[in-house]
């Protein structure tokens, strides 16, 4: 690929970025717009914490875009493997909520180890 071919650096860029729906990435940054309002008013005693949402937030807009750039065949072999393990642990966590209802209550689940 050549360096100058006469591109602008939109023309260059632009796929990366129409990956996404427009509709619901408005809708994404909206609602973290009311979130980090929400942070910034509620933890304004927390130097640092909107610092550290606003990192959190650019890392995982970086791992959704380069997981939007993977050629689809392999997001579909991932994704498998991701949602058979998402259930498993949703069923372990329902199990132990079930379980710690019907015997002690929370005593049960801090016996198992779960909460501290």
């Amino acid at each position: 690929m050549r360096v100058q071919d006469g591109r602008t650096l939109w023309q260059r860029v632009r796929p990366y970025f129409t990956v996404f729906d427009a509709q619901l990435a408005i809708i994404m940054l909206m609602l973290l717009s009311v979130g980090l309002v929400t942070l910034y008013s509620a933890g304004i005693a927390i130097p640092g914490k909107v610092a550290d949402q606003l990192r959190n937030i650019c890392m995982a807009f970086l791992a959704l875009l380069a997981l939007c750039l993977l050629a689809g065949a392999i997001t579909m072999i991932y994704f498998a493997y991701v949602f058979v393990n998402m259930g498993l642990g949703a069923g372990i966590l329902m199990s132990i909520q079930h379980h710690s209802r019907g015997v002690r209550g929370a005593a049960s689940v801090r016996a198992w180890g779960a909460a501290a």
